[in-house]
């Protein structure tokens, strides 16, 4: 499912939930409205809950992203749930905004690549009168190229290997701070529903959406509840999270406020996502264009060599 139908159908939820509606049928209204698998997903939750039973586990058995089952559960808990499906409508939301950003900037840089894996095809394809299905061959190659580098991503996210890379120093630049939002957006949660840093943690790990992170939370969680970690911000410090944010938390763990100040810390993390996403995307892009115009630069003058050769001269003098 689309992130965009993701952040309807919460967007709806929360609207609805929000006038008092009962949740039976804000639930099956969002559906209809959200469309695609979430008008038989609504009905699906509607019927449970009028049953009795709660959301979030229908959502978890369903399949539904961490985060949005980790807000729900909270919301439930604490009697918040339109404010928590609200937060999840407009993280989706952002994160499909900042998704069709990146893919308008790299469509130029692929139409160009495409047509430069085309020109090698042309002078040969002209001299022999062979089919101009030989143009296809190089993004064929770049393409066959891609779907093993997907499918490679598939195999390692199943093994736990991706997991691992991305908390490597390079991609961790980009990654770190969006795993950093989910955690403290669902600790803000677990912390207005009144749970225990310890409990806190573990249902953070549940959501954050890195299972090596996850591990470390659950550590960590074992550690706050033996007493060895005073307080979340020194749990956080074990976890790894730069020290602007855990100053922030701390001033809100001492004043009270802790709430706000990890709803803060996960816009601080959003925002710094957001901007890291975009600046490797340009960086992207650029490696794309120099290789594009070396390539390009490289092929014509082979092609000019070649015409000097077989016309009996040499290029060089």
């Amino acid at each position: 499912m689309s992130w965009r139908q993701t952040a309807g159908f919460y967007r709806q939820l929360a609207v609805m939930t929000r006038t008092g509606m009962p949740i039976g049928n804000a639930l099956r209204l969002a559906g209809e409205t959200a469309g695609g698998s979430y008008r038989a997903r609504g009905l699906q939750w509607s019927v449970g809950c009028t049953g009795g039973a709660d959301l979030a586990s229908q959502m978890t058995a369903a399949g539904e992203p961490v985060l949005a089952c980790a807000l729900v559960r909270a919301g439930e808990t604490t009697g918040r749930l339109p404010d928590l499906c609200a937060r999840i409508a407009d993280h989706f939301d952002q994160l499909n905004a900042l998704r069709g950003l990146a893919i308008g900037r790299l469509i130029y840089p692929a139409v160009l690549l495409h047509v430069a894996l085309i020109v090698p095809a042309v002078p040969a394809m002209i001299a022999t009168e062979s089919s101009p299905w030989w143009l296809l061959l190089g993004p064929a190659v770049l393409w066959a190229v891609i779907i093993s580098v997907v499918v490679a991503g598939r195999i390692w996210h199943a093994s736990g290997l991706l997991a691992r890379i991305a908390l490597l120093p390079g991609p961790r630049f980009v990654i770190q701070p969006f795993l950093i939002c989910n955690l403290c957006l669902v600790l803000a949660a677990a912390i207005a529903a009144g749970l225990k840093i310890r409990s806190a943690l573990e249902l953070a790990a549940d959501a954050v959406g890195n299972r090596v992170l996850a591990a470390r939370l659950r550590a960590t969680a074992q550690l706050v509840d033996s007493g060895a970690i005073p307080n979340l911000t020194a749990a956080l410090k074990d976890i790894g999270m730069p020290e602007s944010l855990r100053a922030l938390i701390n001033s809100g763990e001492q004043s009270g406020a802790l709430e706000k100040t990890l709803d803060q810390a996960a816009v601080a993390a959003r925002e710094s996502f957001q901007t890291r996403a975009l600046w490797s995307t340009k960086i992207f892009t650029s490696l794309i264009y120099a290789v594009v115009v070396v390539y390009v630069a490289w092929q014509i003058i082979g092609l000019y060599s070649g015409v000097i050769q077989a016309a009996g001269g040499d290029p060089y003098q």
